[in-house]
């Protein structure tokens, strides 16, 4: 937030002469990381690069790290391959919670089902109902209020 407002991408918040305002940083650190840009020049860091885009109303985005001279700087141990990328299928993912977030049936979606019923068509109650239906039963066949067993 920069007085009240939000910056726009790549900006920081900028104190000129007292008054605050949204523009492109002025300094960067002077740590060598060497990035490549897709402009295909190399930045002494990411923040130069940043700062490169954001000067020039550009889109300039890190293509890897390392110079561009040099090529892309991978990890020892860590190769990539030559061959192209199958075009097998992917296998298909298990829904993830959103999915199943907006999959889930609400109070109202449920009431609004039709009955349940058993493989022989019968109806079939829930156990709220089955409970109501055995206390009312209890209540008119027990004449003299025992206990039914």
């Amino acid at each position: 937030m920069c007085a009240g407002t939000c910056c726009k991408r790549l900006q920081v918040c900028l104190a000129v002469d007292g008054v605050q305002a949204c523009g492109c940083r002025q300094k960067c650190p002077a740590r060598q990381r060497p990035v490549c840009g897709n402009d295909g020049l190399t930045y002494n860091n990411q923040c130069e690069l940043n700062r490169a885009a954001c000067l020039g109303g550009s889109r300039i985005r890190r293509k890897f790290k390392g110079t561009c001279e040099d090529g892309p700087v991978r990890k020892a141990g860590k190769t990539r391959s030559k061959r192209p990328k199958s075009k097998r299928p992917r296998p298909v993912k298990r829904p993830g919670r959103k999915t199943r977030r907006r999959n889930r049936l609400s109070p109202s979606d449920v009431q609004s089902l039709p009955a349940k019923t058993s493989p022989s068509g019968a109806h079939v109650q829930s156990n709220q109902a089955r409970q109501n239906t055995a206390a009312d039963d209890d209540d008119e066949g027990n004449e003299n209020g025992a206990a039914i067993e």
